[in-house]
């Protein structure tokens, strides 16, 4: 029995929600179960007499829940005929009018997220560890490790009574039933990707979806925000790599000193470099006055939804410059890729001397992405430097002040208790 009072026009719209009937004779026998309170079939003919939209809300909602259950055909998820489904067709032109254009592939992403979500599977996901299909496998390399290739296990809610979904008759609750078998059965396991293709899917079909599907970041956002190596061990790590392999050092500085990725960094390019006189202004009239220097940028496309990834402009300080012009031969070569050395070589180099110099960091915060350390590093250091600048380091390392602070730029517990003796009132 509940505890709450009984109100009409708030309880029965659920109660025939969860009984998927209209009939008033049920209804008042739910009344009586969930409130202990005696209602008259009639009562509920008449209210559904004053209320005929709800009625006619509740009537349609039973109608298509009906219809979900009824047999599906799974030769509609073949990718061709998936794509042509009216809601999903829908999907992917709005998707493509968006500005900036977003990138083929991710759209494609999403779209076999949706589909993955409507089968009630999650194919590169372990049932058991909850790793993807690439970890697990990393694993199973692993000297001495207990797992297995074969060991691998796809998740499929249908052994847990998940009903195939039409994408066409698709509703919120249906992801609310997704999100709580989830829950119960793999809570290991992180659902953020499916979450927001289907947020995406519901606004583009003109649904409203609210806080009903959460947008928050996947599960291991933020674990790392507060990994930071002092500036002597990153010294000590960028000439191991020197001493290996001259161009994964630079490459390593290019990361360290611009914040940049892995993948944009083996992609920078030398045309891209601008050299530019930098002049003082009088802030009341805009007024150019005094040369005060020259500042190098790199114009460099980094990982985003955007066709050909989002842009940023990253400073070039001098010695990284210099390093820039040893191995490239620029300016007289001002064309082309800045380097050559592939991305399995660079992770190699990085995962050896990160392993070396820093071994209780990458212990203690499970690293397996060694390239993407540099950037975790340049936002660590450039908010010490800049006495906890948000707003300047996320303009220069190319972030949201909130992704910054969510992912990258956490104080640890000791800079916490530090400001708290020395800048308390």
């Amino acid at each position: 029995m509940s505890a709450r009072k009984y109100k009409a026009k708030r309880d029965i719209p659920i109660i025939v929600r969860d009984i998927h009937s209209t009939r008033p004779i049920d209804i008042v026998d739910e009344i009586l179960t969930r409130f202990n309170k005696k209602r008259t079939p009639e009562s509920i003919t008449m209210w559904f007499n004053r209320h005929p939209d709800i009625l006619k809300m509740l009537e349609r909602e039973i109608e298509r829940k009906e219809v979900v259950k009824e047999e599906i055909s799974e030769a509609i998820f073949k990718s061709k005929a998936f794509r042509k489904l009216k809601s999903i067709e829908n999907w992917i032109k709005v998707q493509k009018r968006i500005t900036p254009p977003l990138k083929e592939s991710f759209i494609n992403g999403r779209v076999n997220a949706a589909k993955n979500f409507c089968l009630g599977v999650k194919p590169q996901t372990d049932k058991n560890t909850g790793w993807s299909k690439a970890k697990h496998n990393r694993e199973c390399k692993k000297p001495n490790s207990k797992y297995r290739k074969e060991d691998f296990e796809k998740i499929d809610l249908k052994e847990h009574g998940w009903i195939i979904k039409h994408p066409d008759r698709l509703r919120v609750e249906d992801v609310e039933e997704y999100i709580d078998l989830m829950r119960e059965f793999y809570p290991m396991v992180d659902n953020a990707h499916q979450r927001l293709a289907l947020r995406s899917f519901f606004e583009c079909n003109g649904i409203y979806v609210g806080k009903r599907i959460s947008g928050r970041k996947h599960k291991g956002a933020g674990k790392q925000a507060d990994m930071y190596v002092p500036p002597k061990v990153l010294d000590d790590i960028l000439e191991y790599i020197k001493s290996k392999n001259y161009e994964g050092y630079v490459a390593s500085l290019f990361m360290y000193k611009t914040a940049t990725r892995v993948a944009a960094t083996l992609d920078a390019r030398l045309e891209n470099i601008k050299v530019e006189d930098v002049y003082d202004y009088d802030e009341e009239t805009g007024e150019q006055l005094n040369k005060i220097g020259t500042i190098r940028e790199i114009r460099i496309y980094d990982k985003g939804r955007e066709e050909g990834g989002k842009p940023w402009d990253k400073v070039l300080k001098d010695d990284l410059f210099e390093e820039i012009k040893l191995i490239s031969g620029y300016p007289e070569k001002s064309i082309g890729p800045i380097f050559s050395i592939d991305e399995n070589t660079i992770t190699e180099l990085n995962k050896e001397a990160i392993t070396k110099f820093a071994p209780n960091v990458v212990a203690r915060y499970e690293l397996e992405k060694f390239n993407h350390f540099w950037r975790h590093m340049f936002g660590q250091v450039m908010l010490r430097r800049t006495g906890w600048n948000y707003a300047v380091v996320a303009n220069l390392g190319g972030w949201s002040v909130k992704s910054l602070e969510e992912s990258y730029g956490k104080p640890n517990v000791q800079i916490i208790r530090d400001w708290g003796l020395r800048l308390l009132i």
